[in-house]
């Protein structure tokens, strides 16, 4: 028996199993702890036992569109088959004088980074802090934002969908990112997201038709949507976003007005100072803070100023957006 096989929920699980000779995403999350679903190594080896014991794995979908509601009986549960993954024995890098060459890249790097100053305890408070601070920040535009309810119910269609583990053409590595990002997804908003996956699939459609019927009318007046409002965004509200989709949204901004008809009656522009141009120019990173002028900012990071700078030309050049303040030449002038 292997050391899963002998881990008392898995074996509890795999009991359960093969009395109902099947078993869903939803009871396997119920009857595991996180620790198991959180660890895809460890997800592999139990439906690897799943596959073992003749158990079959269904993909709960949880969200489907209504042709495959009526088409769903006529379809057989896919089983999913798992290869079990060995991974690479870790080795541990050791810096030793004697059997390094002088011009190692290794010895040089840990001679170079041996020669800065580490930071004390106090100061890893500090900064974890400031980190901590810009976080909520960036969460709290995030929420306060009109993209909350279109991009959780994007977020709930990769959480709820259903996966072939048998696409042909697919590799099986990408398969297995899929589900692992899928697992990801339900852990941290399938409690949020499930209960309100109907409000938010009806606000969706009633949008594209109120847009499809009058594009030149304020939809967002409409009754329909502020009652699926008042349901939908108090619910989202309590979600912790995690750093993924921080990330993708605040990406999203440059990026707004390459859909036509996305976003009407507004301009985006971005403001940008000289510094920011020097570090294109020169290819070195640029530091994006808040607040702006602040000499203790509450959040900094550092972004690739050229990729940026790109990204924005490119959009500029495909939709007229976003508009460019070069904020110190307007300034001097």
């Amino acid at each position: 028996m292997t050391d899963q096989e002998l881990d008392p929920a898995i074996a509890k699980l795999i009991e359960y199993g093969k009395v109902k000779k099947q078993i869903t995403w939803d009871e396997l999350n119920d009857q595991l702890p996180q620790d198991i679903i959180k660890d895809t190594e460890k997800m592999d080896g139990v439906l690897s036992l799943l596959q073992k014991n003749k158990i079959q794995f269904i993909e709960d979908d949880g969200f489907h569109d209504d042709d495959e509601d009526e088409d769903s009986d006529d379809i057989a549960p896919d089983t999913v088959t798992h290869k079990a993954v060995k991974e690479d024995t870790r080795k541990r890098l050791v810096y030793n004088e004697k059997n390094s060459n002088g011009d190692d890249p290794i010895k040089l790097y840990l001679r170079e980074i041996g020669k800065e100053n580490l930071l004390s305890a106090e100061q890893e408070v500090e900064l974890s802090k400031k980190m901590e601070d810009g976080e909520n920040i960036i969460k709290g535009v995030i929420k306060h934002s009109g993209m909350m309810i279109p991009e959780f119910y994007l977020v709930a269609q990769k959480a709820f969908s259903r996966i072939d583990p048998h696409e042909a053409g697919k590799p099986r590595k990408e398969i297995n990112e899929e589900m692992a990002e899928k697992r990801r997804l339900r852990t941290y908003y399938s409690e949020v997201l499930k209960p309100i996956l109907p409000e938010m699939k009806q606000y969706i459609q009633v949008k594209k038709q109120l847009y499809d019927a009058d594009p030149t009318k304020n939809i967002f007046e409409d009754e329909s949507l502020l009652e699926l409002q008042k349901t939908i965004l108090p619910a989202l509200q309590t979600i912790d976003i995690q750093s993924e989709e921080i990330e993708r949204f605040s990406d999203k901004f440059i990026d707004a007005k390459l859909t036509q008809g996305k976003i009407t009656g507004a301009n985006i522009s971005v403001k940008i100072d000289d510094e920011f141009m020097e570090c294109v120019k020169s290819g070195k990173p640029y530091i994006q803070q808040y607040p702006i002028d602040s000499p203790n900012p509450q959040f900094h990071k550092e972004v690739d100023a050229k990729a940026l700078w790109n990204k924005i030309i490119h959009n500029a050049w495909q939709s007229a957006e976003p508009g460019i303040l070069f904020w110190d030449t307007i300034k001097k002038e």
